[in-house]
Order: structure tokens, then sequence, then C-alpha cells
């Protein structure tokens, strides 16, 4: 194969003289052997060049999107939890149930609570936490923030937040739903979201999810018909412990690989301490 520099150069020399029209009077640049790029050089430039275009085309245009990972199954133990939204009105001489937080009333420009026994003098948008045995058997994380009703007269103070309960031990049993209190539950709107393997206990009841067939979940442990389509209720209602009720109004919101998932809400009546 011939030397493209010798080839240029011939070319070169077979046209002497003047130039010819339109044609640049600047001589032709010779190229020397010697400095012309190595193909070393030349490898490593175009495995440069081709970095760039690809660094280019990965900036341009996104790459798939990060899948979600599925959810992990809701774990069961020897404590059922329940993340329960809060709110309760506080005239003077109010104690907030199973606690230690009594509101005694308001005091100059404050408002005077004793906690645990314990004076405290707190204003709007003050914080009151408290952590304890609300009942027998039942824990209570209270994370509770003041606030005032001033569309109502005289105004009114009132306490909101979220409570973790945690019901230990749990052994739950189905009761009839015509049995439920015509009490107001202690803590209602507790928002659900299960996901529950195949052969495993849904969270606080006696259903068992054993396996989808015709897509449809199929629940056994339950008195009543034990098939669930995709979207349908799930109600269920029962004691969790002899001092705690409960009942789920539930969706089945998925059916696949993962297992069974169930959305909802749920109620809970506790029967406290005699009161002395």
């Amino acid at each position: 194969m011939q030397n493209p520099v010798n080839v240029l150069q011939k070319n070169v020399a077979a046209c002497p003289g003047k130039p010819r029209p339109g044609t640049l009077t600047r001589q032709p640049t010779t190229i020397d052997a010697h400095t012309a790029p190595s193909r070393p050089v030349l490898a490593l430039l175009g495995m440069l060049l081709a970095l760039l275009l690809a660094g280019c085309n990965l900036s341009g245009n996104a790459g798939p999107p990060t899948l979600t990972p599925p959810p992990a199954p809701t774990p069961t133990g020897s404590t059922l939890f329940f993340n329960a939204p809060y709110n309760i009105a506080l005239p003077p001489e109010t104690r907030v149930p199973g606690t230690g937080i009594f509101y005694q009333g308001p005091q100059n420009d404050v408002y005077l609570f004793t906690i645990q026994g314990l004076q405290a003098f707190k204003r709007v948008d003050d914080t009151i936490n408290w952590n304890g045995i609300i009942a027998p058997g039942v824990v209570g994380n209270y994370n509770l923030q003041l606030k005032l009703n001033s569309n109502i007269s005289p105004a009114q103070l009132y306490a909101t937040g979220p409570v973790r309960v945690g019901i230990m031990n749990p052994l739950p049993r189905e009761v009839p739903l015509d049995s439920m209190p015509s009490s107001l539950p202690w803590f209602d709107n507790i928002s659900i979201d299960y996901v529950v393997p195949q052969g495993e206990q849904v969270p606080g009841t006696t259903l068992v999810f054993q396996g989808i067939q015709d897509n449809t979940a199929y629940l056994t442990g339950g008195t009543g018909y034990p098939y669930f389509p995709l979207g349908n209720s799930v109600i269920w209602f029962g004691r969790l412990t002899d001092r705690v009720l409960v009942r789920y109004d539930l969706r089945v919101s998925r059916l696949d690989e993962i297992g069974l998932g169930l959305t909802g809400t749920a109620r809970l009546w506790l029967t406290p301490w005699s009161s002395p």
C-alpha cells in the first residue's frame, strides 16, 4: 500500500509552474511522515471521540426509569400497631382519656395543664407529648398540638395530632357485625395499607390469604363468603383482646405474585380500667 505522504508529494511535483486560474497562490503544505499522527494516537483519538459522543447521547436522552421496588409484606408480631389521627376538644377540667394529660383551664394569658401530675403552662401551637399504657395491654404514644377554634363562641381549645397505638399480644377472633358498639370509637379513620403474602394472615383478623383463583382473592378463616375480587370490600369486625374491638373497612387493591393488597380504614374501641 502506497504511503499517502509520498502520493501527495508526487502530485505536488507533477504540477510545477504558475497556478491555474481559480486556485490559491499559496504553496501546498508538505506533510512529513515523521510528524504525522501514529496509528496508536489515532486509535486513542477515536476512543475519546466515541466516549464524547456516548456522553452526549446519555445527557440528551434519559435512560429507562428506575423501577419502584415491590412493597414489603406487612410484618406481624407480638404487638399490632396502628397510626391513628386524634382530635379532642378541651373544655376546662378535661382529661385526655387513658392518659396522664389533664387540662385545668385558662390562667391569665396561658392554659394550665398537669402532665403526670406536674404543672405545665401552654399556649396555642405548643405541643403535648405523652407515652404510656392507656388500657390493659394497650400502649399509646401521643404527639399532640394545641389549637384554638375561633369559629365558635366562646373559642374552643382542642388538641390534635397522631397517636401510635400498640396492641400487645393480640388474639383476633371474629364477632358478628350487628354486635358492634353504639358508642364512638376511641380511634377512628385509621389508615390501613397491608400487603399479605400467600399463606399469611391479614394482620388483626382471622382471615388467611390462601391465593388467587380466577383473579379473585381466596380468604379463609372468616364466617362469610371467602372470595373477594379486585376492588371489592373486605369488612371484618372482632376482638383483638378482651379490652379491644376493631372494625376493618378495606378493599382489595392488588392481586399479584407479591401478594394481596388491602387498603382502607380501621376503628378501635378500648375498655379502660374502671374508674376509682
